[in-house]
């Protein structure tokens, strides 16, 4: 049976932006499963994309979709696998700074942990700001500050947004200055509700360098002593709520295993997957104790919970020093969030009251 409208247009649209230039720049694991496999990635691997699974799980609608492709997209013989009809040249720079906009005050999630808006919500009102504008990429950004800890970073409350072409930023530019002109019939550019700020991203990357020097030439005065200042988290470890599990399938990610735990009937706020996409190992962290982690434990271990229809190599509940290791990074993380969320509030003049309200009393 031939893919439906809806399906077809909302599939060609994910698989043009996988394949494209502009996502195969930044994505790795892309880079890597094309480099390794002659070109090509298999289909069963994209068809565990998020945005893919949420439009069709039919491996044959998809395959019509990449053949009503031909000028961009191909099958290998046995078409169970997509490449490019061009191959992706990554040693080609491409200078995506006139592209770019710089946009902040995105709205987060009560918890801290998540964005409030997806993705599609921002290229849909930025292509929605100006007639004929084309968003080719968003990326969200989040705190880095836990590079060594297996705890997922959260979101800051700003993103990057790519244009197809610098007049395409420019125009955007202007028409959002002119919404936020002094003007009674002006609406605010909002997203989400909220009204967010735009800058081009070139304009953002010298105020930030400035800002930097200024912090710098500083040196031990009243900034280097603020960040010495020691920052209250109000979290505690929680013993016996941290599942450690190893050797993740591919094309896992943090729906797939929260998916694959819907038999208990969990509440959203009950547990939190700590993981990133493309990692081998993640956790997940509940928040209180309950019968029902060790049950967890044991289908992992025996492989009755599927994880992108994969077993996991290893599951088992963090104890003794693990868990206190575990526990120690995560509240670490969190003081050196809560501390980075205050210094740009400080720069910004605020005080920073908006991290008090987020950090203290809060669910991690």
């Amino acid at each position: 049976m031939a893919a439906t409208m809806d399906v077809k247009e909302e599939l060609t649209e994910r698989f043009e932006f996988f394949f494209s230039d502009t996502n195969l720049r930044s994505d790795m694991w892309m880079q890597k499963e094309l480099e390794k496999n002659d070109g090509y990635i298999q289909l069963d691997k994209l068809m565990t994309f998020n945005t893919i699974k949420k439009i069709t799980d039919d491996v044959q609608k998809a395959i019509e979709v990449v053949e009503s492709m031909p000028a961009l997209l191909k099958l290998n013989e046995a078409k169970d696998a997509v490449g490019r009809v061009t191959a992706f040249d990554k040693a080609k720079k491409v200078d995506n700074l006139p592209l770019s906009l710089f946009v902040e005050n995105l709205p987060i999630a009560d918890d801290g942990l998540y964005y409030a808006v997806k993705r599609s919500d921002l290229k849909e009102a930025f292509e929605a700001v100006k007639e004929g504008n084309k968003v080719t990429i968003i990326r969200l950004r989040f705190d880095k500050a836990n590079k060594d800890s297996n705890t997922s970073a959260a979101p800051i409350g700003s993103a990057f947004v790519e244009f197809e072409s610098a007049e395409m930023m420019d125009a955007t530019i202007e028409a959002i200055k002119a919404r936020d002109a002094d003007n009674a019939d002006a609406k605010p550019f909002k997203i989400g509700g909220a009204t967010v700020k735009c800058q081009p991203m070139g304009e953002w990357l010298k105020n930030r360098k400035k800002n930097k020097r200024k912090a710098d030439d500083k040196g031990a005065g009243d900034e280097g002593k603020a960040d010495e200042e020691e920052v209250e988290i109000d979290i505690k470890m929680v013993k016996g709520c941290v599942i450690k599990i190893k050797g993740l399938p591919e094309g896992c990610d943090r729906e797939s295993l929260r998916d694959s735990l819907k038999e208990f009937e969990f509440e959203k706020d009950d547990l939190y997957i700590d993981y990133s996409r493309g990692q081998e190992d993640g956790a997940i962290r509940f928040t209180s104790p309950n019968e029902k982690i060790q049950q967890i434990v044991e289908k992992l271990k025996d492989g009755s919970i599927k994880v992108n229809d994969g077993a996991v190599a290893e599951a088992f509940l963090l104890e003794g020093e693990a868990e206190e290791d575990y526990w120690n990074k995560f509240i670490e993380f969190k003081k050196k969030q809560a501390k980075n969320h205050r210094e740009k509030d400080r720069q910004r003049g605020r005080g920073g009251g908006r991290n008090k309200k987020r950090h203290k009393g809060g669910r991690y």
